[in-house]
């Protein structure tokens, strides 16, 4: 029984890693593209007074993440003006990313037939704004893998309970076992017997 629990475990685990996997790719390539920019990258996007409708967008999904709501230009410059804005992406805390954010994101951006939100598309009006969309891209990615891991960990956690509970009765028999046969021996070696027949 605790050979099968513990296969039924060992396959839940396969299945987490294999969803895990599929988002790590396009986050590494994202943190990659965030670690090529640089402050002077940013400030020529900041200069713009009315930017190309490619970089506008793309910097307005990056404020719907960091849940700024003032997405006007001004305020865009505002945010990107902060001498940590390159850092709060790398550090950006993706694991507390809420639903509605994202439903924003999709709404607004990434899901919307009236913006073609590539990095391709993105990247003809700025190699930053190119960077920017493959990381916007990734932290949404990275949300639905996560979100599809919730019901497989709990699966893993009744399993891992089961075989917890499975161990713990082969262990018990194994004891009692070990018990019994210690016994045994005793009574084979003692002096006087065990004063039962057929003992030893």
């Amino acid at each position: 029984a605790a050979a099968s629990v513990q296969r039924e475990a060992d396959q839940i685990r396969l299945q987490c890693q294999k969803e895990v996997d599929t988002a790590m790719p396009a986050l590494y390539d994202a943190e990659n593209a965030l670690n090529a920019l640089n402050p002077r990258d940013i400030s020529e996007i900041r200069k713009l007074p009315a930017p190309p409708d490619r970089v506008r967008i793309v910097v307005e999904a990056v404020l719907v993440l960091l849940d700024v709501k003032d997405l006007s230009w001004n305020n865009c410059k505002v945010v990107m003006g902060k001498t940590t804005f390159l850092n709060d992406l790398k550090e950006f805390k993706r694991d507390e990313l809420t639903e509605r954010t994202i439903r924003t994101l999709q709404k607004g951006y990434t899901q919307n037939a009236n913006i073609e939100f590539t990095p391709d598309n993105i990247g003809k009006g700025s190699q930053a704004g190119r960077s920017l969309c493959l990381w916007v891209l990734a932290i949404e990615n990275y949300f639905h893998v996560t979100r599809n891991l919730a019901p497989l960990k709990a699966d893993l956690a009744a399993a891992q309970a089961k075989l917890d509970g499975a161990n713990g009765q082969l262990k018990a028999a194994r004891d009692k076992l070990a018990e019994g046969e210690l016994n045994r021996l005793i009574c084979c070696v003692a002096p006087q017997g065990c004063g039962v027949r057929g003992r030893c």
